[in-house]
C-alpha cells in the first residue's frame, strides 16, 4: 500500500483501487506568513515571538523546519494552546 499526497488530496493505492479523500486542514503544514491566510489570530508578528521562545514556551512541538522554510502544523499549534490553557498558561 503506498500513500501520495497530491494538493489537499490524499491518494491510496490498493492493489487497482485508487481512493482520494480530502485531507482534514488539520494535517497542513503552514508557512509562518500565509498564517494570517487562514486565521487571524495570532498575527504574524505573535507568531515570530513564539518562535523565537519556542525553548521556553513549549511552542518547538509545532514548529517544523523544512529547507530553510518555517512552517507551522496545524494540528501541533490547536494541541500546544489546549495544553497551555489546560496548564494554567507558562
Amino acid at each position: 500500500m503506498a500513500d501520495f499526497v497530491l494538493r489537499n488530496y490524499s491518494i491510496t493505492k490498493i492493489g487497482e483501487i485508487e481512493m482520494a479523500t480530502e485531507q482534514t486542514s488539520q494535517n497542513r503544514l503552514i508557512p509562518v506568513t500565509k498564517w494570517v491566510n487562514y486565521y487571524d489570530y495570532p498575527t504574524i508578528g505573535a507568531l515570530r515571538a513564539l518562535i523565537f521562545n519556542a525553548h521556553q514556551n513549549g511552542f518547538s512541538k509545532v514548529i517544523r523546519r523544512i529547507n530553510g522554510r518555517v512552517l507551522l502544523k496545524e494540528s501541533a499549534y490547536f494541541e500546544w494552546v489546549e495544553e497551555i490553557n489546560g496548564n494554567g498558561g507558562k
